[in-house]
C-alpha cells in the first residue's frame, strides 16, 4: 500500500495530474476493504473512510503549515461527492454526477493561475461548481492513508485482507521467478 502512494507521489512530482487523481480516488475504496470484516456497500464504506481520514488533512496541512491550532475546518467535498465523483470519472470518464451536491467538480492543477486554497464554489447561472487543487488534494488522500495504515498495519483484517493486495515483485512472482519486476 505504501508503494502505491509512493508511485502517486512520484506520479505528482512529475505533473502527471490525470494520473495522480484517479489513482488517488480509488485509494479509499482500497484501504476501506482491506480494514473490513462485513460485506457492506462500497459507497457506504468509501464514504465513511474518506470523511474519517481525508477531509480533516486541509485543516492540518494549513495548521502546520502556518503554524496555527485553529478549529477543525473540514474540506467542502463530503465522502459522499467524492464518491460520486469517483464513479463518474472511472466508469464513465466524466466529472460530473447527477447524485452529487455540485454540477461539476473541477480539479486546478497547481501554480497556473492565482486560485489559492483547497477547495472552494463558483456559482453561475447552470450550477455550482467545486474547484480543488489537484495536488493538495491528492497529497490528503496520501496522508490520510498514511494517517489510517498507522494505525492499522499491524491489525486483523488488514494483514489478512492485504495478502490478496496486488503489489510489486521485484524478481517476479514466487513460485514464477523469472529474473524480472511484475506487478501481481
Amino acid at each position: 500500500m505504501r508503494e502505491l502512494l509512493n508511485q502517486i507521489e512520484e506520479s505528482l512530482n512529475h505533473k502527471f495530474y490525470y494520473l495522480s487523481l484517479i489513482t488517488a480516488l480509488t485509494v479509499p475504496d482500497i484501504a476501506a476493504k482491506l480494514e473490513s470484516t462485513v460485506k457492506e456497500e462500497v459507497g457506504v464504506r468509501y464514504t465513511r473512510w474518506f470523511n474519517t481520514y481525508v477531509r480533516h488533512q486541509t485543516s492540518k496541512r494549513i495548521n502546520k503549515k502556518f503554524n496555527l491550532s485553529l478549529p477543525l475546518k473540514l474540506s467542502q467535498l463530503t465522502g459522499e461527492d467524492c464518491y460520486y465523483f469517483r464513479c463518474s470519472l472511472l466508469h464513465e470518464g466524466s466529472s460530473e454526477s447527477q447524485r452529487s451536491s455540485y454540477k461539476k467538480i473541477l480539479f486546478v492543477e497547481p501554480d497556473t493561475c492565482n486560485f489559492k486554497g483547497h477547495d472552494c464554489t463558483q456559482t453561475s447561472e447552470s450550477g455550482t461548481y467545486l474547484l480543488i487543487d489537484v495536488k493538495e488534494f491528492c497529497i490528503d488522500i496520501i496522508e490520510g492513508t498514511k494517517e489510517w495504515l498507522d494505525k492499522v498495519e499491524e491489525t486483523e483484517p488488514y494483514k489478512t485482507n492485504y495478502e490478496k493486495f496486488i503489489r510489486r515483485y521485484p524478481n517476479g512472482y514466487p513460485p514464477i521467478v523469472i529474473g524480472c519486476p511484475v506487478i501481481g
